[in-house]
């Protein structure tokens, strides 16, 4: 049936050692570890992109409400920009508007926005 060559070509399973199998696996993990950490570098990358873009603590933003005219404290527009800074989205855009008179424009906007949706509210 098989010539006693094209045994000897098969491949035989079960023949190797344990230590065999382990090479052959580790030779396989290499290229998976190196696309592991390429993809580790990568999100690193991102994450410092995001947070240098995106570096707008509560606490910076609201030392901008504060030195901007327009906002008087104790209001309920600047109760409003408060609640609102909280969300980091919102504090992304507030850093990024670089004109104060823009800026100010931006947080009306979305001040009537909210107005509207919440009729009893001030």
């Amino acid at each position: 049936m098989f010539t006693s060559s094209a045994i000897g070509k098969r491949k035989s399973i079960g023949t190797g050692s344990l230590h065999d199998n382990c090479k052959r696996r580790k030779s396989g993990a290499s290229p998976l570890k190196d696309e592991i950490k390429l993809i580790l570098n990568s999100m690193s990358s991102i994450a410092a992109l995001y947070s240098a873009s995106s570096g707008s603590s509560i606490e910076e933003c609201m030392a901008m409400v504060h030195s901007m005219e327009g906002i008087a404290k104790g209001s309920p527009f600047y109760c409003y920009v408060c609640n609102f800074l909280c969300n980091r989205d919102a504090r992304t855009v507030f850093v990024l508007v670089k004109d104060a008179t823009v800026r100010l424009k931006w947080l009306v906007y979305n001040y009537e926005i909210w107005r509207s949706k919440n009729p009893g509210m001030p």
